[in-house]
């Protein structure tokens, strides 16, 4: 098993890439991302966090991310397959926090990965090759996160940014008239084992509200 020291954090661990992506399994596309990896980085170590997100469901793919990637080694790549597009409004970036590297499209999910803001935000600036736009998770996503696993300098790939689009937090926020939060769909109960509710001050005190759902995504900035 190879090993590789990260040139930001220090830590040295295996070269793991971990899939978070919306792109199930009935078909061919997890094989050919896998292939990608491996074919840009042979010793690369792939693990599956999930493929059966909810198509562009961001809130659903942080949820499931923020609970896995803190069993992994600092040092791990995780690569974020949800909603992948990038355009001029929405970047690609390159995320580090708590010693792990996160590459994935600005679509929001950076909000909801962490409780607070990421320690640092860099723009991918890799030179576009066919297919990145139809398929960036194969493409500029599978080639930053094999640079990242091997140790190479985000510097190389990528260039500072402080901006980074914004969503509704899993924390509900409370006021007289409201209260705002997030529903995950499909994490209630599985296979026996329940998230415990988080107990919110002044929950129930009140008459009852009407709900409304609807998505929200911003732009924040980091500083």
């Amino acid at each position: 098993m190879l090993f590789f020291k990260d040139h930001l954090t220090g830590a040295r661990a295996m070269a793991i890439i971990t899939l978070t992506t919306d792109m199930g399994l009935k078909d061919h596309y997890v094989a050919v991302v896998k292939g990608s990896i491996l074919g840009l980085f042979p010793q690369a170590v792939i693990v599956d966090v999930s493929h059966q997100i909810t198509p562009f469901d961001n809130a659903q793919a942080a949820f499931v991310l923020r609970n896995a990637y803190p069993a992994f080694p600092k040092g791990t790549v995780h690569l974020i397959g949800v909603n992948p597009g990038a355009d001029a409004q929405t970047p690609h970036l390159v995320v580090m926090h708590d010693g792990h590297w996160f590459v994935g499209a600005d679509n929001g999910i950076f909000s909801l990965l962490f409780d607070g803001k990421p320690q640092t935000l860099h723009a991918l600036r890799m030179v576009s090759e066919p297919g990145d736009a139809a398929f960036p998770v194969k493409g500029v996503l599978a080639r930053a996160a094999c640079h990242l696993a091997q140790g190479g300098a985000v510097e190389a790939i990528a260039e500072p940014t402080v901006n980074f689009r914004q969503q509704l937090g899993f924390i509900p926020a409370m006021d007289h008239e409201s209260i705002r939060g997030v529903v995950v769909r499909g994490h209630l109960r599985q296979r026996g084992h329940q998230h415990p509710p988080r107990p919110v001050r002044g929950l129930g005190e009140g008459p009852p509200l009407p709900h409304h759902f609807r998505p929200l995504a911003v732009r924040y900035s980091c500083t």
